[in-house]
Formats: structure tokens, sequence, C-alpha cells
């Protein structure tokens, strides 16, 4: 995968051993009887709240990646001692393809995404008065 970092290597080297053991504790754990319930509540709520985006929204946000990906490309030049002049209508294009796709990308965020609050908490019927935090994807445990 291509980060624009140069210190990021771009292949990493897990010793597979190390795993299972790690991935064990942490299905153990979320297994435990003590804590089924909150895992299963989280669950649900998190495939409640899956919407598939319409593929305009999936292209503008392919778009997003794109712009930022090339005003990257433009910053490092600049840095690198580029003259700013010859960078300045492929910025303009790359801020305003970003800023169109933002357009599209925008409304559909809010009519979708309006039920989480700002701490990343829920509303999770059957619970009354409960709201409970918005599992983090990537992180165990």
């Amino acid at each position: 995968m291509k980060t624009g970092r140069k210190d990021h290597s771009s292949n990493v080297f897990v010793a597979e051993a190390r795993l299972p053991p790690a991935i064990d504790d942490w299905l153990g754990q979320l297994t435990d009887p003590e804590r089924i319930d909150e895992t299963i509540e989280a669950i649900v709520v998190a495939d409640r709240n899956r919407v598939l985006e319409p593929p305009q929204v999936r292209r503008a946000r392919r778009t997003i990646a794109d712009a930022r990906g090339r005003l990257e490309h433009l910053m490092a030049g600049l840095e690198a001692g580029l003259d700013p002049k010859l960078t300045v209508g492929r910025i303009q294009r790359a801020q305003a393809d970003a800023a169109a796709a933002e357009a599209v990308i925008a409304p559909h965020d809010q009519a979708h995404l309006g039920s989480v609050d700002r701490g990343g908490r829920q509303d999770v019927p059957g619970r009354a008065g409960r709201a409970t935090r918005a599992p983090r994807r990537g992180r165990a445990g």
C-alpha cells in the first residue's frame, strides 16, 4: 500500500505463531459470560447501522483520496524546490475535485450518520436510558 511516507515500510513481517494466542485471548474476552451481552449488543448495533453506500458516494470517496494524494505529491514538489507557479493550476484542480466530491458525500453522511452523537454513542433498543459506545474498528478488547 502506498502511504506517501518514506519512513513507512510497504510490507511488514509478523510472526504467525504470535497471532493465535493473542486472538484467542481477545475472543475469550469477548465471549466471557460477564461480557457476552455487551458483545452481542455491539454486534447487533454495528450490523443495524451498516449502510451500503451508493456507487456515486464510493466514487466520491475515491476522488477525495486521489485529490489528497495529488496534493501531497505537489506539496512534496514544492518542499523540494519546485516553482510554485507550476503547481497553482494543479492544486486548484485537486481542491475543486475534492470539493465537488465532498458535495456528493455530505448529504449521504448527514442522512445516514445522524443517529451517532459526537462521542460515538448510539441509542440501543431494549436498554432504556442507556447508550453504548459504538465499537471501534481495528481495536481489540
